[in-house]
Formats: C-alpha cells, sequence, structure tokens
C-alpha cells in the first residue's frame, strides 16, 4: 500500500489524516480513539502528532461450505480436493468425471464467510499546508508553497442546523422531528431538512432570523472565523429571543429592571427625533408600541 499523506500547519498545529472508506478504523500512536477538532466523511483533523499509523481493515473471509438442508460442513480443503482437475485459468475441466462428481458434492452447498479484523501498519509522509480548525472553513485552493493559514485563501460556508441543534441542547431543549408544521410540545424545537432554518421552530414559535445573511464567503483565515462566530451569534440571539417569546426562559429581577430601563430609554430617544411629517404616523406607533411593553 503506498504512503498516505498526512497534513500538518504549524500555526494551528494541527495534522489533517485521510479518512478513507476503504478502512473501518484509524489508529494513531496505538489509540483508536482520537481527540478531533473535527471529523467527517473525507478528513480528521486532531492536534495528535503521529508516530505511528495502522488501519483496521474488515476482510470477508471463506470458512466453509454448509449443505442447506443437512447441515453437514464442507472444509476449504475438502472442496479444493475434489476440484484437482479443474484449471482455474482455462475455466474448465480437464476430467469429465471430476466435474460430475464435484457438482454432486456441492449441489446444495452454500459458501459461508466470516468477517476477520485485521490491523496493517502503514507509512506516512507529513506535508506542511494549511489546516483549518473548523468543518464549515475549508482551504479555497492550495497552490505553490502554501503551507498555513495565514497564507491562504479560505471558503466558508455556514453550517446553521448544527449551530441551531447545538444551542438548543445547551438551553435544555428536545428535539422532534417533523414537528415544524404543526403542534409542538413545550420545550422543544425542529426544523426542516429541505430549508435549512426557515421553518424552525421553538417551543412551537418560528424562529425569527434573517437568513439571508447566512451565506458562503471567501476570505482570509480570520475573516472567515469572524463571518463564522457572526452567525452562531445571530443564532443564539435568535434562540433566546424565541424562548422569550414563549415564557420558556423567564427574566429575573434584575433583567427586568434593566429591560424597562432600556425600554424607557429608548422611548425617550424616540420621542427627540426630527422626523418628516410624512413619518409621523411611524414614530407614534413606535412610542404606543413602547408604551404598552413597559405597561406589561
Amino acid at each position: 500500500m503506498e504512503k498516505i499523506k498526512i497534513l500538518y500547519d504549524e500555526e494551528t498545529n494541527l495534522y489533517l489524516y485521510p479518512n478513507s472508506y476503504n478502512y473501518k478504523q484509524l489508529i494513531i500512536n496505538g489509540n483508536k480513539t482520537i481527540i478531533t477538532s473535527y471529523k467527517n466523511s473525507n478528513s480528521i483533523v486532531s492536534s495528535i502528532k503521529p508516530i505511528t499509523i495502522q488501519i483496521e481493515n474488515i476482510e470477508n473471509i471463506l470458512i466453509h461450505y454448509l449443505n442447506a438442508n443437512t447441515g453437514d460442513i464442507m472444509t476449504i480443503d475438502e472442496n479444493n480436493a475434489l476440484r484437482i482437475d479443474y484449471d482455474v485459468e482455462k475455466n474448465e475441466w480437464s476430467n469429465p468425471d471430476s466435474e460430475i462428481k464435484y457438482r454432486h458434492a456441492t449441489k446444495d452447498m452454500y459458501t459461508q464467510y466470516e468477517n476477520k479484523t485485521k490491523v496493517v501498519n502503514i507509512e506516512f509522509i507529513i506535508i506542511n499546508r494549511p489546516v483549518s480548525e473548523y468543518e464549515c472553513i475549508l482551504p479555497f485552493s492550495i497552490l505553490g508553497d502554501i503551507q498555513k493559514v495565514s497564507e491562504s485563501i479560505f471558503t466558508y460556508i455556514p453550517n446553521s442546523i448544527k449551530w441551531f441543534n447545538e444551542i438548543c441542547i445547551s438551553k435544555g431543549l428536545q428535539f422532534e422531528d417533523n414537528k415544524y408544521i404543526g403542534a409542538q410540545s413545550d420545550g422543544s424545537y425542529s426544523y426542516p431538512t429541505h430549508s435549512n432554518l426557515e421553518y424552525a421552530k421553538i417551543n412551537n414559535t418560528y424562529l425569527s432570523i434573517k437568513l439571508k445573511n447566512f451565506v458562503s464567503r471567501t476570505g482570509t483565515y480570520q475573516s472567515c472565523i469572524d463571518y463564522m462566530n457572526k452567525d452562531k451569534q445571530a443564532i443564539l440571539e435568535s434562540v433566546e429571543l424565541t424562548l422569550k417569546k414563549t415564557n420558556i426562559d423567564p427574566m429575573s429581577p434584575m433583567m427586568k429592571k434593566d429591560y424597562y430601563i432600556h425600554l424607557d430609554n429608548i422611548k425617550n430617544l424616540v420621542d427627540k427625533l426630527d422626523i418628516k411629517q410624512k413619518a409621523y404616523n411611524d414614530k407614534y406607533a413606535i412610542i404606543n408600541l413602547i408604551n404598552k411593553c413597559l405597561k406589561e
């Protein structure tokens, strides 16, 4: 087997290991359990420096032949002995009697296989290339001698569903499948798989969030991290606002005090605004709304 390539970035101090379907388990330095920054179908990113790498393969091994009617077992050696006159390369029998005897003996026989684990040592080479700490921020392209994140351009792809899940779980909410339309239990959240967070709900109330802000972007590593943190914060604020709307997350006395102080300050600021005549109705509609909130 050819050497596998491990990418290493001295700035993030992370290693990127290939995660291939060709093996079941990657074993680094003798450990199957690997502390990772993230893991997906293509890559495993970890701060663990490889000393030894092994892979654990699952092989389908022929163990014997079984007679489906009688339960009798024919060993592999017994089967091979009956095929002594069979030429595998030519796919033909040199003795017709031997073929008849073999077909009669194996008439009701079926092959029986068993999965066996095989650990193989793998040679590897470490190459200096940009390695991101975040699954949603990946190198746009790796050209020439680019070796670290500060030298590369990255693509940021928001993972809003994942973050929404994590935030809801941290708030003690339970996921309810297929409840984004229709009644939903208190203390739960849901979302459809076909439209991101557009119809996401918490406590039977739709999430208030500007989805148009969640777009893929290209930029430096740090700018992509800033985009990600901004989007995460927007989801967090939206979840917290929805919880407040549904009274599942009641305000403490101190929070209520600050809430009314801020409302009163906003009312005073709006009242001082010098606006054009055509906006008078909008101004006083805002003031009336604030007054309503102050009375609650």
